[in-house]
């Protein structure tokens, strides 16, 4: 049973962009766990820069 509070799924944009960063992680030639730091890193990041709506 798929619970309603799950994950929307994306729409065509937002997989493309995804695609984009995995392809740019794959050719970096880390490692799984690097590259799953790196997007860690990428998230803390974004939360930094993306201003807080109040």
């Amino acid at each position: 049973m798929r619970l309603p509070y799950g994950m929307p799924t994306p729409d065509e944009a937002t997989k493309e962009i995804a695609s984009k960063i995995v392809q740019l992680l794959v050719d970096s030639g880390l490692t799984y766990k690097k590259a799953s730091e790196t997007l860690a890193t990428a998230q803390t990041l974004l939360d930094e820069t993306t201003p807080t709506v109040s």
